[in-house]
């Protein structure tokens, strides 16, 4: 979906920005790394964010959203997999670690 989006996006730009793009996703470069595990790891961080904050109620909106899933955990199990990196693991871990600390207060 976020192919598709980015080719209808970027049609008018220079194919640059296409293959800039193509290059994040496909992390070919120390760069792309660096941005695209900052990228899953926000993903992360509002987790903790939403769960300090108290932002996340399940019982509003569709209760079936998250049957999969305990709280906001769902943000931690797609993220994981994907990190590649040591350092990028190690902040993983310490962002899941502070959200558990806020899930289970």
């Amino acid at each position: 979906a976020e192919r598709e989006v980015m080719t209808d996006l970027a049609g008018p730009l220079p194919d640059r920005v296409r293959d800039a793009w193509e290059a994040y996703e496909a992390r070919e470069s120390p760069e792309a790394v660096l941005v695209k595990e900052c990228d899953i790891l926000d993903v992360c961080l509002q987790a903790v964010i939403y769960e300090r904050d108290d932002r996340y109620d399940p019982a509003a909106g569709d209760p079936d959203a998250f049957r999969e899933y305990a709280d906001l955990d769902e943000f931690f199990a797609t993220s994981e997999p994907r990190i590649r990196t040591e350092t990028g693991r190690d902040l993983f871990e310490r962002l899941r670690e502070r959200y558990r600390i806020a899930r289970d207060a």
